[in-house]
């Protein structure tokens, strides 16, 4: 929570949806070859029976991270959770099998995670400047308009590599 003026400022949490679209949005900006990456979105919502059933048949299996990053021979995969949201029995089973191929696996609840997370393995990335511990920043405009800054100056410098959040 913070407070700007009189008025108290609620952190309203992402859902996946936007938390995946902040973090494609970010890594399609800061990732460098000859790292690659992809997003993986199998498990995004209900499909048709038919769908479901003509992908399971093309042999897609379950439980795979949301996004997988190449480099160099070795992959990562990065699980997107929010709230309390925990991992499924697929997920867990997907995710010890991918951890015996040599595949690194990281659940990752905030942008912050992912920076870590990529540093952690040594995938190149665009350099940033930090902005105080986490390199994040927020806050209001006079005019009441909320603004986020992941990674560099104020928010009428140019695009972020994030798209604001709204908070009431």
């Amino acid at each position: 929570m913070a407070v700007v003026g009189r008025k108290i400022h609620k952190r309203i949490t992402p859902t996946e949806a936007e938390l995946h679209a902040s973090v494609a949005k970010f890594m399609a900006w800061a990732v460098l070859p000859p790292a690659f990456w992809t997003t993986f979105p199998a498990g995004w919502g209900v499909m048709p029976r038919s769908t479901a059933g003509r992908l399971k048949h093309c042999g897609l299996k379950p439980g795979m991270p949301d996004i997988l990053v190449f480099h160099v021979k070795h992959v990562v995969g990065i699980e997107l959770k929010t709230g309390r949201n925990g991992l499924t029995a697929s997920q867990q089973e997907t995710f010890m099998l991918l951890r015996t191929t040599g595949v690194h696996i990281h659940i990752c609840r905030h942008i912050e995670d992912v920076i870590r997370a990529l540093t952690q393995e040594d995938i190149p990335l665009r350099p940033m400047q930090q902005l105080g511990r986490t390199g994040y920043e927020s806050g209001i405009d006079n005019d009441g308009t909320a603004w986020d800054n992941l990674y560099g100056g104020s928010p009428n410098s140019g695009p972020s590599p994030l798209p604001a959040r709204i908070r009431t």
